[in-house]
Parts: structure tokens; sequence; C-alpha cells
């Protein structure tokens, strides 16, 4: 008998956390997650912005009974919603003690690593995750050759590549310039969502 209420209350718990993410069981795996464009992105996201991960502190919500993990950024250019200076938000998943979880497609992130984050607005439970979960995570990296930041989508989301968005820049009328790796330069990628939060006003 004890057992049976053990594993209802896994179950339950289960069924919480992708509550709390918005995702149907069967789209838990990076893989299955439903592909998200770039516009749809946009007009989701609370909160769009580029930062540095400064802190990343796991813990058990003492209401949820769940490991999220605190983050704080440094932001340095808000696009929606955030404020330059910094954003700090929860997000399901990491390590407290010896508690650890995680959804696979649930991306996290490291201190000193810089990102450009659309975020969804915060659940009921004061938790957050980017829109489409992996597909709102865009890694910045400088390309030696020119100096020049760009941006690396998720190998999971082809229909994000560089190429893909570098047409559509070019669609809407603005510059995109290209690394020899296929990556988009992180200005004109900003220049063209900028356009498009202007354009869902």
């Amino acid at each position: 008998m004890l057992r049976d209420w053990m594993r209802g209350r896994r179950v339950a718990r289960t069924a919480l956390i992708l509550t709390l993410l918005l995702l149907p069981a069967a789209s838990a795996h990076a893989t299955k997650v439903a592909a998200v464009g770039i516009e749809e992105m946009v007009a989701h996201a609370d909160r769009i912005f580029v930062g540095i991960c400064q802190e990343a502190l796991g813990e058990v919500d003492p209401k949820l009974g769940i490991v999220t993990t605190r983050y704080i950024f440094s932001v340095s250019q808000s696009i929606k919603g955030a404020t330059v200076g910094s954003v700090r938000f929860r997000q399901y998943g990491g390590r407290a003690g010896k508690k650890r979880s995680a959804i696979s497609g649930l991306p996290s992130y490291r201190p000193g690593e810089e990102v450009v984050l659309f975020l969804k607005p915060d659940s009921d439970w004061g938790l957050t995750s980017p829109v489409g979960l992996f597909q709102g995570r865009y890694s910045v990296v400088l390309n030696a050759e020119t100096g020049r930041k760009v941006v690396v989508p998720d190998l999971y989301a082809p229909h994000l590549s560089g190429s893909t968005l570098a047409a559509m820049a070019r669609g809407r009328g603005k510059p995109a310039r290209m690394s020899r790796e296929g990556r988009m330069d992180l200005e004109d990628f900003l220049d063209m969502i900028e356009g498009m939060v202007k354009d869902g006003r």
C-alpha cells in the first residue's frame, strides 16, 4: 500500500512538472518537440534579451517539492520586456544537494555563458522556460575571423539555421551578414527580431 502511495506521488509530480512547462507528455524529448518558427517565438515571448549568465543556484521548491534553478543574467541588450541591467528567473530542473532533475530539451545555462533568450511569461508557480524549449535559446559566440559576435541555434533546430534566418532577414529588407560556418551576425539577428517585435505591436 505504501508502495502504491509513493508511485502515485511520483506520477502526480511528473504530471505537475509537465503542466508547469505546458508540455504534452509525448513532447518531453527534444526531438519530439513541435518546431516553432522565429516569428511565433517573438509573438509568444514575454522577455527577449541578450545576456550573460552570472549565477545558477539549484534548490528544492518548498511548495512544489521539485528541483528548480534560480538564474541571474546581466543583460546587455533588451529586445522585449526585459530590463537592461539584470534579469532573474526560475526554471525547472538542476541540482540541489543529492537531488537532480531534468527534462530532455529544456536548456540550462552556465555562469559566463552568453545567450539570446526568448522567455515565456512566468507561470502561476513563478517558473518560466524558453519558448519552444531549446529552440528559444541561442548561444552567442565570437567569430575569430571578424571579431564580431554570431548566434548559434540548437543543433536540434535545423529550421532555425543561420541560412534560414538570413533569408528571412533579407526578405524583410534587413542586412544578414554570415560567418564562414553559416552563422548569422548577432547585430543583424537582433535587428531582425526588433523589427518583428515592432510589427507585432
